[in-house]
């Protein structure tokens, strides 16, 4: 199964930059928006038009500071607005800064999110625990080659995060197409995060 997906954290006015090179490649990923950043950006809900949105807390605190119902306020308080203002479902989240707190799956449980995404790499993509999905690379300078040893041979699953500083910074967007110029190469489809660990998780229930 030759499937990759792309992931872009914090929402700020650097997406843009990320959302034209998706356009002009034909494809969609899935941006996860903390409400500060989404309803400061000077990004529009339209923007993002065609691709999927996934949490990302209300503040971007480290959850790791907060106590649980901290935690719980955070997750469950992003939800409504950013579901209300894009008119698309949220089954997604992305720690901030990577970071997993405690007993965080019921309050996932409790408000509907289906995946949640870590930076842990985890070069065989499977899913172990749906709650802290690992990725194949960050895109900065050392995204072609995981992605190229990936693709060679029987074809693994791809998962490439970018955050706000990666999407700022030097030829990373060039990094980015010659990424998905790769992955197209060798026919693998790009789909958002929930239809792609939706399927690796159908996929592993087969076997």
């Amino acid at each position: 199964m030759k499937i990759a997906t792309l992931s872009f954290d914090d929402g700020d006015v650097t997406a843009r930059a990320a959302l034209k090179v998706l356009a002009a490649e034909g494809v969609s990923a899935t941006f996860y928006l903390p409400l500060s950043q989404f309803f400061g950006s000077g990004l529009t809900a339209d923007e993002y038009a065609g691709h999927e949105i996934g949490a990302h807390t209300k503040t971007h605190r480290s959850l790791l500071a907060l106590t649980y119902e901290e935690v719980r306020d955070e997750i469950e308080g992003c939800l409504p607005l950013l579901r209300c203002n894009t008119e698309r479902p949220v089954r997604c989240f992305a720690y901030p800064y990577g970071l997993v707190p405690m007993n965080v799956e019921q309050v996932f449980e409790d408000c509907g999110i289906a995946w949640a995404r870590t930076v842990e790499t985890d070069a065989t993509q499977t899913v172990q625990d749906r709650f802290r999905m690992g990725i194949t690379c960050l895109l900065d300078r050392g995204t072609v080659a995981p992605v190229a040893e990936a693709t060679a041979g029987a074809g693994r699953p791809v998962h490439i995060v970018g955050h706000a500083w990666h999407l700022a910074k030097g030829d990373n967007m060039g990094l980015l197409e010659r990424a998905i110029a790769l992955l197209k190469r060798h026919d693998y489809e790009i789909v958002p995060n929930a239809e792609y660990w939706d399927r690796l998780s159908h996929e592993g229930e087969a076997q």
